[in-house]
This record gives C-alpha cells, sequence and structure tokens, in this order.
C-alpha cells in the first residue's frame, strides 16, 4: 500500500519559481561550505610553512645544544684540574659537579650549561610541534608526557647551575637527579613513540633506543 503523504515541495513563489527566502537560503549554504574549504586549505598551508620554518630552526638549536655543551665540559674539566692541580676530581669524581664547583669554571660553566638546555627545550618543543604535526592526535598522552618530562629536565639542569656542589650538597643532588631522570624518560618517550609509529627508518629507531639503554645503565 503505498503511502498517502505527498511529496515535499520548495515554496514556489507567484510566477512558478522557487522562493527569494529558499533562494537565499541555498546561497547562504554555498557561501558556508565555501568559506569553510578555504579554511581548511588555508589551516593546512599555514600548518605546512610553520613546519618547513621550523626545521631550521630546529638544526640550529640542535647543533648549539650538542656542540655548546661538549665545548663547555671540556673547558671547565680543564680549567679546574689546572686550578686544583687534579684534587677536586680525586675528592669527588670526574663529574661535571666537580668541574662546575670552583672558579672560574663555575661561572662560564653554569652559563653553559643555562644556554644548552635552553637550546635543548627549543629542540624538544620543534620536535614535539612537528611529530604532532604528522601523528595528529595519535599518542598524544605519551607525546605530551615526554614534553613534560623534557621541562623537567631543563629545571633540574638549571637548579644544578645555580646550587653547586661546594654550596648545598642536597639541592644540588636533588636537581641532578631531576635532570637525569627527566631526561632519560624524555628520551625513552621519544623512542617509544618512534617505534609504536614507524617514525624514521629502522637503523635510527634502532640507534636511538640502544643510546637510551646505554644512558640507562
Amino acid at each position: 500500500v503505498r503511502s498517502a503523504r505527498a511529496p515535499t515541495r520548495r515554496p514556489m513563489d507567484a510566477r512558478g519559481g522557487t522562493s527569494p527566502r529558499s533562494r537565499n537560503g541555498s546561497e547562504q549554504d554555498l557561501s558556508r561550505f565555501a568559506l569553510s574549504r578555504f579554511a581548511q586549505r588555508s589551516k593546512r598551508r599555514l600548518r605546512y610553512r610553520i613546519a618547513d620554518a621550523e626545521l631550521p630552526a630546529s638544526v640550529l638549536l640542535l647543533a648549539v645544544s650538542v656542540v655548546l655543551p661538549l665545548l663547555t665540559f671540556v673547558a671547565a674539566f680543564r680549567i679546574s684540574s689546572r686550578v686544583s692541580g687534579g684534587a677536586i676530581f680525586r675528592q669527588k669524581g670526574y663529574f661535571l659537579s666537580a668541574a662546575i664547583d670552583i672558579q672560574p669554571a663555575s661561572n662560564f660553566g653554569a652559563l653553559g650549561i643555562y644556554i644548552s638546555l635552553n637550546s635543548f627545550l627549543g629542540v624538544a618543543f620543534v620536535r614535539h610541534k612537528i611529530v604532532g604535526l604528522v601523528l595528529g592526535e595519535k599518542r598524544g598522552r605519551l607525546h605530551r608526557f615526554s614534553l613534560a618530562c623534557a621541562f623537567v629536565c631543563w629545571f633540574g639542569g638549571v637548579g644544578v647551575a645555580a646550587y653547586q656542589h661546594h654550596a648545598s650538597r642536597a639541592m644540588h643532588n636533588t636537581f641532578a637527579a631531576l635532570f637525569i631522570l627527566g631526561a632519560l624518560i624524555h628520551f625513552s618517550a621519544e623512542a617509544t613513540i618512534e617505534w609504536l609509529e614507524h617514525l624514521g627508518s629502522r637503523t635510527s629507531r634502532c640507534f636511538r633506543a640502544w643510546l637510551c639503554g646505554v644512558a640507562a645503565v
């Protein structure tokens, strides 16, 4: 049995065409759709431009965060060894804490550590944005946790430079623990994301995982 319901029709004007209200509604829908498509394309282009701009910046920050700590550590070790005659290392061991424990190594050593940590935090933030563009909301919690650990590492390193070992052993060791654990968990979380989402080549992923294992041991 066919339904007696009459098919719906658009409102007609006096000349038999669609009413101006209906035409206006259709035009508004089309304009909204066009604006939505334009906004999506603009947003996509902006994201790609940001990624293109961040890649060279991340390479520069990475170079600073790798080269500057090496130069700082080597200079601090040599100067502290010359000033103390090697006694500082015989007492406290060959650690960075001993190298920046006496002047003048403690002055430029603390400055070098602070600049290096800011470069490291910049690299971590840029990497977080670029990986976020690739993954979207996938692994979002782990990704944000990794960035939070980078902030903990930065805070602990700044504390190590501020509270040297001779000033306060308890504060220095506490900040050193935050620095080491924050960095280790951050790099381990990043390596885990790379393995789960197959980011990069297998060789690079294996190398980063190996580095995390060596650092943990």
